[in-house]
């Protein structure tokens, strides 16, 4: 590559590196989203990740500067002018904030170059404007219910080659309003499309109560769909990336997708992968044989030893009269009938042998577990003594398990990449210019 475009890409690298640690540091709950998504890979197999963007404005009235342009005939003005266009044409942002070039030739530079004439600035006064304060602007990630989510099933279980991807999720009315975004809400059967009337249905997973309260109101939980797919919106014949959303049998989103990368907003991250499926499966889909075992085992283990007399005194009957067996249970000195024997007429009761039986199953069991797993437990730890009594035998069974860790961690870390790459992308289309030059000054 030339020396220039090495020199961009670097500069490029580094800014993006700057915005994404400081979003992450400042914008999101960095600790929670990790642990969550670590958790459900871990739990379920696969963690599926919704990478959005967060915008939220405001009107604000504020005062600004008026100017009034006039031709510029002065050479040495013109002089000036030519190289502060020169610099704004270099670099428009850092142009912008370099606070030694004053606010007349900024408006002078940036409306010459509109306009491709020469002119000069003269302050006209000012004057109040209602103005789009931008209040939040942000990516978001957000881990959702692998149960609510629908892919295409694909031939070699690649999920970056599906053509549509469908995701349901819960919202209200207000939320739907308040985003300013979507059409025919005047048409939505609200109390129909309740998740509290839906309770029960095959295609959505809702941890909604059926007592909720909230019903009939612009607060109640509504079910919505969402279809992200190619579709021949523009009857062109060529297929385009759109999403539609709906609500029950109304249309209220039908649009192109509105992300740089033009795909589908989800990342789908697996635990150990499964040949040709888009998602992955969690250790317990190995264990679970295992642990039904094992857990038999141990309820027996556990009712036989339940089920016992422990530290219960029996007496032979006849053994004692009323008064003596009293005196018996209080501590004192007693009399007993001559024709008992004591060490047989009274019987301490205590928990039964586990057969060794029972023990050698369970045994067994834990070690097919973790040889399925590759973790070992942590009373026993990890021994080399199947290969010898060696440093080098003892290294290669700590290779074997941290192999196996390193290459989830693997996938775990390529699931990030992607989503940084998609939030990159959003950056360059959803931030605006001085917003991310700003962010990467204070950051520096």
């Amino acid at each position: 590559f030339p020396s220039h475009d090495i020199h961009e890409d670097k500069r490029a690298a580094e800014q993006n590196q700057l915005v994404l640690n400081w979003q992450f540091d400042t914008k999101m709950n960095k600790v929670a989203f990790v642990d969550k998504m670590v958790r459900k890979t871990v739990d379920e197999g696969t963690c599926i990740v919704r990478v959005g963007w967060d915008r939220k404005t405001e009107k604000v009235k504020t005062e600004r500067m008026t100017y009034n342009y006039y031709p510029l005939t002065d050479p040495e003005m013109l002089q000036v002018l030519a190289q502060a266009t020169e610099q704004y044409m270099a670099d428009p942002d850092l142009f912008e904030l370099d606070t030694s070039i004053p606010e007349s030739l900024k408006a002078a530079v940036e409306y010459g170059f509109q306009n491709q004439i020469a002119v000069y600035a003269e302050e006209a006064g000012m004057e109040e404007v209602y103005e789009d304060r931008i209040v939040w602007n942000a990516p978001s990630v957000k881990v959702i219910n692998v149960e609510n989510f629908f892919i295409e099933p694909t031939p070699d279980g690649d999920w970056t080659d599906a053509q549509y991807m469908i995701h349901t999720y819960e919202t209200t009315e207000s939320e739907l309003r308040k985003r300013r975004i979507y059409k025919n809400l005047d048409k939505v059967n609200w109390g129909a499309n309740a998740v509290k009337s839906k309770l029960g249905t095959l295609d959505h997973k809702s941890n909604t109560p059926q007592t909720d309260i909230r019903f009939n109101s612009k607060k109640t939980k509504i079910l919505v769909y969402e279809y992200w797919g190619l579709a021949d919106i523009h009857e062109t014949g060529e297929m385009v990336p759109i999403v539609v959303t709906f609500i029950g049998d109304t249309i209220i989103q039908m649009q192109e997708n509105p992300f740089p990368d033009r795909k589908p907003p989800f990342v789908i991250i697996p635990y150990m992968p499964i040949d040709g499926s888009a998602f992955g499966e969690a250790d317990a889909s190995l264990l679970q044989d295992n642990q039904r075992i094992l857990g038999a085992v141990t309820r027996g283990m556990i009712d036989l030893l339940g089920r016992s007399a422990n530290a219960q005194t029996g007496y032979a009957k006849g053994f004692l009269d009323p008064v003596n067996r009293q005196r018996l249970i209080k501590g004192e000195d007693f009399e007993f009938n001559p024709n008992a024997d004591p060490t047989t007429a009274i019987r301490q009761m205590t928990y039964p042998e586990i057969p060794q039986s029972a023990l050698v199953i369970a045994q067994a069991q834990n070690q097919e577990a973790e040889s399925l797993s590759g973790v070992k437990s942590f009373n026993t730890g990890i021994s080399g003594d199947s290969f010898g009594k060696v440093a080098r035998n003892t290294g290669a069974v700590l290779d074997a398990a941290g192999q196996r860790e390193m290459s989830i961690l693997r996938r775990l870390a390529e699931g990030m990449r992607q989503i940084g790459n998609k939030i990159i992308a959003m950056n360059s289309k959803f931030l605006e210019k001085k917003e991310v030059i700003r962010d990467r000054k204070s950051v520096v």
